[in-house]
């Protein structure tokens, strides 16, 4: 399980265009939902987070959460609304559209946290194959007790406990293919299944679908699914990538204060850095000073060049 717990972790930065969707299959049919596609851009504790169908905007910095939104009045006008509250991390999202940063790997802060405390408790079995993939298979019996450290749900199927079957690829960089939680009777009751790997520059493979299903005994599927189109992981994400500008006439609530919300309006535009009170961060100090020093070299340069010409000119004019 050692290489299946550095895999979780192994994901530092990058930038994931991603569409979310849930649903339920039974005798009725299908009823599901989409949500809009968004494209989340992440590095160590920096996040934004950014809607492609509206304006809508999230961005998380060492310090504050800032949510950016958009809204068309039935007049034709647009209200612009930013609230600023305290840090949430994307390890601490629970919601079921979260993004899908952990693809590949453990879906739950907490599922993670339980692997890696109890990784000594784990039995290997015999091995098998997922779409094709070989597998190395862990298992690990959970007591009831704990069993919504594993899940984020009651079953009753788990009532009594159950087991944690990891099914761990190493030639995929001990990424995982299959997650399933079986009840005593060794029946699958939730699985989270990663599809269409794709080796990225440094090596780590990174999924284009992950997939939670919960089989209900009513005969009730309920998933969730995310399908990734475009993806960059553990590369280079510039400081600059985590602010944006927030146009005069926005609504603002600072709520970071739980004693004291404070409301104004924006008089001119400001970036989301300034509205929240942000100290000049290293990367743009080294950047202002880079460009002070360009500026100053190529005004000596200038000056060099005006003073050479004034030279030339008085030798022409001392020889004619």
């Amino acid at each position: 399980m050692t290489g299946a717990i550095r895999r979780a972790k192994s994901i530092r930065s990058g930038r994931l265009a991603y569409r979310f969707d849930s649903g339920a299959v039974g005798s009725n049919g299908i009823s599901s939902r989409r949500l809009s596609s968004k494209v989340l851009t992440f590095s160590d504790s920096d996040w934004i987070e950014r809607d492609v169908d509206r304006a809508a905007t999230s961005i998380h910095r060492r310090a504050y959460t800032l949510h950016y939104n958009e809204t068309r009045q039935p007049d034709g006008s647009v209200h612009r609304t930013a609230v600023i509250s305290q840090p949430t991390s994307l390890q601490g999202q629970e919601n079921e559209n979260r993004p899908p940063w952990f693809a590949g790997s453990f879906w739950r802060a907490g599922q993670l946290e339980y692997v890696e405390q109890h990784r000594a408790r784990f039995r290997l079995v015999m091995p098998s194959k997922v779409a094709g993939i070989p597998c190395e298979i862990c298992e690990l019996d959970v007591p009831a007790s704990e069993m919504r450290r594993v899940v984020n749900i009651v079953h009753p199927r788990l009532a009594a406990g159950g087991t944690l079957r990891v099914h761990v690829a190493p030639q995929l960089g001990f990424a995982l293919p299959l997650v399933e939680v079986l009840a005593p009777d060794d029946t699958e009751v939730v699985t989270y299944e990663s599809k269409g790997f794709v080796e990225m520059p440094d090596k780590t493979h990174f999924p284009r679908q992950i997939r939670m299903e919960i089989q209900f005994p009513t005969g009730v599927t309920r998933y969730e699914q995310f399908t990734i189109t475009a993806d960059r992981i553990n590369q280079p994400i510039p400081d600059s990538e985590f602010v944006m500008l927030i146009p005069a006439g926005t609504q603002v609530r600072d709520e970071r204060d739980a004693t004291q919300f404070r409301r104004f309006e924006l008089m001119a535009p400001s970036t989301s850095s300034e509205l929240a009170g942000e100290p000049q961060s290293s990367l743009t100090a080294e950047a202002d000073h880079f460009v002070r020093n360009r500026v100053l070299a190529i005004a000596g340069a200038i000056v060099v060049a005006i003073f050479c010409c004034m030279i030339a000119v008085r030798y022409l004019r001392n020889r004619s």
